[in-house]
C-alpha cells in the first residue's frame, strides 16, 4: 500500500531544522575565518617585530663600526703617523715614530674590542705604503676590497665590509693624498644572529638580496628557501611586510623588513598548517559533530516515519477504504509500535461493522426475496391470463395439439414456479423451467426464436431458483416487444477451469455502449439503496450471485454491434457461500 507523503508535522519539523542550520553553519563559518585571519595577523604581527627587533641590533653592530672608522679616519694621530715625512719635523728620531704607531696600534685595537663581532680594522694610505691592524695575521695577508662608501658583500670571503676616507694633504703637496679606514665583518656572525633567531620558532630566517645567494642559518632548509628567494624575487618588495605562498600544497606566511643600513632584507616564515591545527582541528571536529547530529537526526526522522507516520498513513488510508465501503480492510498491528493498540481497536471496529453489513445485507436479500415472491405472485396471475386466453383461442379454431403443448408448458412452468421450499436448483432444472417459459412466449407470439447451449458439465452446479427467468423476461419485454420483426434469444455456458459463465443474448433494441458501461459500473459498486437507479430485478439477481458466489460474482452486461444486448452471469465453483475469492466478469 503506497502511503501519500503529505506536507505534514514532519516535513515542517525537517524545514524548521534546515532553516536553523543555514544561520548556524553560515555564522560558524564566518567566525571561523575570522579566527583564521586574526591569527595570521597577529602570526605577522609576532614575526614582525621580532625581525624589526633583530635586524635593530644588527643595524646597532653595523652603526657602532661605521662609527669606529669614522673615528680612526679623523685621528690625528693617524694622519701624523701616515704623513710622517710632513711632520718629520716633530719626531726626535726614530724612536718616537715607533711608539706612534704602536700607540695607534693600540687605538685600533682598544676601538675594536668596543665592537663583539670578531671584526677587522685596516687603516692605509691612498699609496698604500703600509697598512695598520690590530691583527697581525691579517694585516700581513691584507688585501683590500674593491672600494665602498656603504656596507658591501664579498661572496668569496663571506664578509661584509665598508670603507671610510679622507683626504691627508692639499693636491699639488707630497705624501699620501687620502687616508683609508676598511672595517670587515664577518657573515658568520649574522649566522649566530639567525641560529638564535630559529630557536624557539618554526622558521626558517634568513637574510635576502636579489641577485645574491641567501644568508641562511646553519639549519636551514635550503631546497624550500630556495623556493622563497625566487618568490621574493617576483615580488617588488616595500620597506616591510607580508607575502603568502603556497608551495608542496602547503601554505606558508613571508615576514620581510628591509636595512637600508646593510642593504639587505631579514626574511622569516611561518607554516600556516601547523600554527592553525588547533583551529583546523576544532573545525573539523565541529563538522565532524554536525554530520554525526544530521544522521542521528535522519536516523531519529526513518524511525519518526516508521513508527508514526506511516502508520498513520496506513491508519488513514484504511479509514479512507472503510469509508468507500470495503469493510473487508484489516491493518497489520506491531506489537513493538505505540499504534498497535489503536490497529488492533480499528480491525475490531472494521470486523464488527462488515458482520453488521453483512448482516443487513443478508435480511435486505430476505426482504427482497419476498419482494421477488410477491411480485411473482401479481405477475404470474397477469402472465397465466394470458397462457388461458391463448388456450381459449386455439380450442375455438380446433387446435387441440397447441392447445395440450401449451397446456403441458403452463404446467411444469408453474409447477416449478411455486415451489418455494427448494431454493437451490441445478442449472438443468433452471434451464427446463426456461424452455417451457419460452416455449409459451413461441407459441403466443409467432415470432419467437430461441437456442439453449449449455455444456453437459454445467449442468449439474447448483445456483439459485429463478436466477436467470428474470433476465429472460427482460430480454424479451424490453429488447424483443418493442422491436418490429423476428426475436431472437440465445443461452449458452462457457467453463474456464472452475470459472463459469452463462450468457442470454437477444437481438432486440438493446442499448448504447455507454449505458452498457454506466450500468456494468453502477452494478460494481453498488450498494443497498441503489435499486431503484439498477432496476429491483436485476440489482438482486447480482446481489444473490454475491451472497451465494463471492464478491468476484456477478452480472456484465454489454451492447452488441448488430444491435440487442448481451447478459452476462459469472461465477467461480471452489468459492462458497460468502466466499472472498475475486473472478474476473468479462462477457463471452
Amino acid at each position: 500500500m503506497r502511503i501519500k507523503w503529505n506536507f505534514n508535522i514532519f516535513k515542517k519539523i525537517y524545514v524548521l531544522i534546515v532553516l536553523f542550520l543555514i544561520p548556524v553553519l553560515g555564522l560558524y563559518y564566518y567566525s571561523n575565518q575570522i579566527s583564521v585571519e586574526v591569527v595570521e595577523q597577529e602570526i605577522n604581527n609576532r614575526d614582525l617585530n621580532k625581525l624589526n627587533y633583530v635586524l635593530s641590533q644588527l643595524e646597532s653592530d653595523f652603526e657602532q663600526l661605521s662609527l669606529i672608522s669614522l673615528a680612526l679616519v679623523q685621528d690625528p694621530d693617524i694622519h701624523k703617523y701616515v704623513n710622517s715625512d710632513v711632520f718629520a719635523s716633530t719626531f726626535r728620531d726614530d724612536y718616537d715614530l715607533v711608539e706612534l704607531k704602536v700607540k695607534i696600534m693600540e687605538k685600533i685595537s682598544l676601538l675594536s674590542l668596543l665592537n663583539h663581532w670578531r671584526n677587522g680594522i685596516f687603516v692605509y694610505s691612498g699609496n698604500g705604503s703600509e697598512v695598520l691592524s690590530s691583527n697581525i695575521l691579517l694585516r700581513a695577508n691584507f688585501q683590500p676590497n674593491e672600494f665602498s662608501p656603504i656596507w658591501e658583500y664579498n661572496p668569496q670571503a663571506d664578509q661584509f665590509y665598508k670603507h671610510t676616507s679622507t683626504p691627508l694633504s692639499e693636491p699639488g703637496t707630497e705624501g699620501p693624498d687620502e687616508l683609508i679606514v676598511e672595517v670587515r665583518a664577518p657573515a658568520s656572525y649574522i649566522r649566530e644572529v639567525l641560529d638564535q633567531l630559529k630557536v624557539g620558532g618554526d622558521g626558517d630566517p634568513f637574510l635576502y638580496r636579489a641577485s645574491y645567494q641567501p644568508l641562511v642559518n646553519r639549519t636551514a632548509n635550503d631546497p624550500l628557501i630556495a623556493q622563497l628567494n625566487e618568490r621574493l624575487d617576483r615580488e617588488p618588495l616595500q620597506a616591510a611586510g607580508h607575502l603568502t605562498e603556497k608551495i608542496n600544497g602547503k601554505k606558508y606566511l613571508i615576514t620581510y623588513v628591509r636595512s637600508e643600513a646593510m642593504g639587505w632584507t631579514l626574511v622569516d616564515y611561518a607554516k600556516v598548517d601547523t600554527i592553525l591545527a588547533p583551529i583546523e582541528m576544532s573545525r573539523n571536529f565541529f563538522w565532524f559533530s554536525v554530520g554525526m547530529l544530521l544522521i542521528l537526526f535522519g536516523v531519529v526522522a526513518l524511525l519518526l516515519f516508521f513508527h508514526v507516520q506511516r502508520p498513520t498513513g496506513e491508519l488513514i488510508d484504511s479509514m479512507h477504504r472503510l469509508k468507500k465501503g470495503d469493510y473487508q480492510v484489516r491493518l497489520r498491528p506491531d506489537k513493538n509500535n505505540v499504534f498497535y493498540f489503536i490497529f488492533k481497536r480499528f480491525n475490531e471496529m472494521a470486523e464488527e461493522i462488515q458482520h453488521l453489513i453483512e448482516k443487513a445485507y443478508v435480511e435486505k436479500l430476505r426482504t427482497n426475496e419476498a419482494v421477488m415472491k410477491q411480485l411473482q405472485s401479481q405477475i404470474n396471475p397477469h402472465f397465466l391470463y394470458n397462457s388461458l386466453f391463448f388456450v381459449q383461442t386455439m380450442a375455438r379454431r380446433g387446435r387441440e395439439e397447441e392447445v395440450e403443448a401449451i397446456c403441458m408448458h403452463l404446467s411444469e412452468y408453474y409447477r416449478y414456479a411455486t415451489r418455494v421450499d427448494k431454493q437451490l436448483v441445478t442449472l438443468r432444472e433452471e434451464m427446463e423451467y426456461i424452455r417451457n417459459y419460452l416455449e409459451i412466449h413461441v407459441m403466443r407470439t409467432q415470432r419467437i426464436r430461441y437456442e439453449i447451449e449449455v455444456p453437459e458439465e454445467m449442468l449439474e452446479l447448483e445456483i439459485p431458483r429463478m436466477l436467470v427467468q428474470p433476465l429472460v423476461e427482460n430480454a424479451i419485454k424490453h429488447g424483443i416487444e418493442p422491436k418490429p420483426g423476428e426475436g431472437v434469444i440465445r443461452i449458452w455456458g462457457k467453463r474456464e477451469n472452475e470459472d463459469y459463465a452463462l450468457y442470454i443474448e437477444d437481438n432486440g433494441v438493446g442499448m448504447p455502449a455507454g449505458e452498457a458501461e454506466r450500468l456494468n459500473e453502477l452494478i460494481r459498486q453498488s450498494q443497498a439503496g441503489d435499486e431503484e437507479e439498477i432496476g429491483c430485478g436485476v440489482w438482486n439477481i447480482h446481489q444473490r450471485m454475491r451472497y451465494k458466489f463471492g464478491e468476484g460474482a456477478g452480472l456484465a452486461f454489454a451492447a452488441k454491434e448488430e444491435g440487442g444486448l448481451l447478459v452476462g452471469m459469472h461465477w467461480n465453483g471452489e468459492q462458497g457461500e460468502g466466499g472472498e475469492r475475486n473472478v474476473p466478469v468479462a462477457a463471452g
